[in-house]
């Protein structure tokens, strides 16, 4: 299957020229804002496509079912079929595909640990910000490769923050700009 991306909406395009202009400018760990349903996931699949043109590894990291089924699914639709799902007793784990979709919970507890070059962190927001996570372990973990954080809602305390980690947003896409766009 070919894959075939829809046409980016103007946020995808804008944030995909932030990122690429971040990384020519050294910045390796970059976070994007932009609100739930605003289109992230197939941002973040149009990135993972550019990094498997290019003979890189990439994985996809979440923590829940319900986001590894709809990347998967996402996946699937745009034509990126090759890929794994790092899982616990899941059919599709193969940590030797170019492209994973990974649960932190099994690569923390089961030891499953993929080589990669791009790291997408999906809802970095729930786990990524707290220094002392299973989270932070696997990002240390993969401290040489590139890593995005995708979040509709950046996490600042005094005990945890994205911005220490992934630094302050490369490009933020707005609520009230995804209703007046009228995607949201």
């Amino acid at each position: 299957m070919a894959v075939v991306f829809p046409e980016l909406r103007q946020f995808q395009k804008d944030s995909h020229i932030a990122l690429r202009e971040g990384f020519k400018a050294g910045h390796k760990n970059q976070l994007v804002m932009a609100p739930t349903g605003s289109g992230k996931s197939v941002l973040s699949m149009w990135i993972i496509h550019e990094a498997l043109q290019k003979n890189k590894r990439a994985v996809f990291l979440c923590d829940r079912t319900a986001l590894i089924n709809q990347t998967s699914a996402v996946a699937d639709k745009l034509g990126l079929t090759d890929h794994a799902i790092i899982q616990a007793n899941h059919p599709r784990r193969d940590i030797s595909k170019p492209f994973q979709i990974a649960s932190v919970q099994t690569i923390a507890k089961r030891g499953y640990w993929p080589d990669a070059d791009l790291i997408v962190v999906d809802e970095c927001h729930r786990g990524s910000a707290a220094e002392d996570s299973a989270w932070r372990e696997i990002l240390e973990y993969f401290s040489s490769a590139t890593q995005i954080g995708m979040t509709a809602t950046p996490k600042e305390t005094k005990e945890v923050s994205n911005i220490h980690y992934f630094g302050k947003p490369i490009y933020t896409y707005s609520l009230k700009q995804g209703i007046e766009d009228g995607f949201l």
